[in-house]
C-alpha cells in the first residue's frame, strides 16, 4: 500500500483487496525465481514492514510445507509481528518455521521490531505486539541469537529523514564523512517480551568523552508528530545491518558444509 493508504487501514477501512493484490505480484516472483534462477541453490527471505506480511504469507502458504524449505537458510521478517506462543518459537504466524536461536541453524527465521529501551510498544500500538490471545510477537536479537543483550553493528543515514525527526549533530569533530555511517559500539540490543508484546530493545551506550552523538534516528513522525506505537520503524534493518549480514553468513557456511548430506538423503 501507498504512504496514503496506511492511515486509511489503521483507521478501520478494510484494505484487504489492496493486499491481496500487492501478494499476488510476491507469489508471482516467488515462483518465477524458482522456475528460471534458483537453480537448487539456498536462498534468504528479506522483507520489512509491508514486505513482511507478504514475506510471512509467502513462507506459510508456499514455502515451509514444500521442498524448498530445505533450501532456506533464514527468513528476515522484520519490522512487523510474527507471532509465536508466549515462550516458544514456533506455532502461530507459522507452523513449521521456528525462530532462530543458535549461530548456524538454518531454516529458521529472525524476527524484531525495535523500540527504544525507555519507550516500550504502548497499549494498542501497531508494531511490537501480537494480535492474538497466547501468542507474542517473536523477537530474534541478530546479535545475539541465544538472548541477552548485546552491541549492535549499525548502519545508519546521517541525512534527515524524509519522515521528520531532530536534525542530529553526529560527531563534534565536524560533519559526516558520508551519508550513511558505520557506527559500532553506539548502541546495544535486547530481546524483551510483555505478554503479547515482543522487541528490541535498544540502548544508546553514552559516553561522554566520545565525539560520536548519542542520538540515533529510526522514530516515525506523521508530520511534526511524534507515533510512539512504531518505535524505531525506520531503523529495524540499519541498526542491525552489519548483524544480519554476519547471520546470514554463517548460515550459508553451516548449509555448505551439510551440502554433500543433502545430497545423499
Amino acid at each position: 500500500m501507498t504512504l496514503a493508504a496506511i492511515p486509511r487501514a489503521i483507521g478501520g477501512e478494510d484494505l484487504g483487496a489492496n493486499f491481496n493484490q500487492a501478494y499476488g505480484d510476491v507469489r508471482a516472483a516467488w515462483h518465477y525465481y524458482l522456475d528460471h534462477y534458483n537453480e537448487g541453490r539456498p536462498f534468504v527471505l528479506i522483507g520489512h514492514s509491508q514486505g513482511t506480511i507478504h514475506a510471512t504469507r509467502l513462507l506459510a502458504e508456499e514455502i515451509e510445507n514444500g521442498p524448498a524449505a530445505r533450501r532456506m537458510l533464514s527468513a528476515l521478517l522484520i519490522g512487523y509481528a510474527v507471532e509465536v506462543p508466549e515462550g516458544g518459537v514456533v506455532g502461530g504466524s507459522l507452523h513449521r518455521t521456528p525462530l532462530c536461536t543458535r549461530a548456524g541453524q538454518t531454516g529458521c527465521v529472525v524476527a524484531y521490531m525495535s523500540f527504544r529501551a525507555a519507550s516500550p510498544p504502548p497499549l494498542g500500538s501497531l508494531m511490537g505486539r501480537a494480535t492474538h490471545p497466547g501468542m507474542t510477537a517473536g523477537c530474534v536479537n541478530p546479535a545475539a541469537l541465544a538472548g541477552g543483550s548485546a552491541p549492535l553493528d549499525a548502519y545508519v543515514l546521517a541525512a534527515v529523514s524524509q519522515f521528520g525527526g531532530p536534525v542530529i549533530t553526529w560527531s563534534s569533530t565536524g560533519p559526516p564523512p558520508a551519508p550513511f555511517l558505520h557506527v559500532r559500539g553506539l548502541i546495544s540490543g535486547e530481546c524483551r517480551h510483555d505478554g503479547q508484546a515482543g522487541w528490541l530493545a535498544i540502548t544508546v551506550n553514552a559516553d561522554p568523552a566520545d565525539a560520536r552523538t548519542d542520538q540515533i534516528p529510526g522514530d516515525v513522525y506523521f508530520g511534526p508528530q511524534l507515533i510512539p506505537g512504531w518505535g524505531l520503524h525506520l531503523g529495524d534493518v540499519p541498526l542491525a545491518l552489519g548483524d544480519l549480514i554476519r547471520l546470514v553468513g554463517t548460515q550459508r557456511d553451516a548449509w555448505l558444509s551439510a551440502a554433500p548430506a543433502r545430497r545423499s538423503e
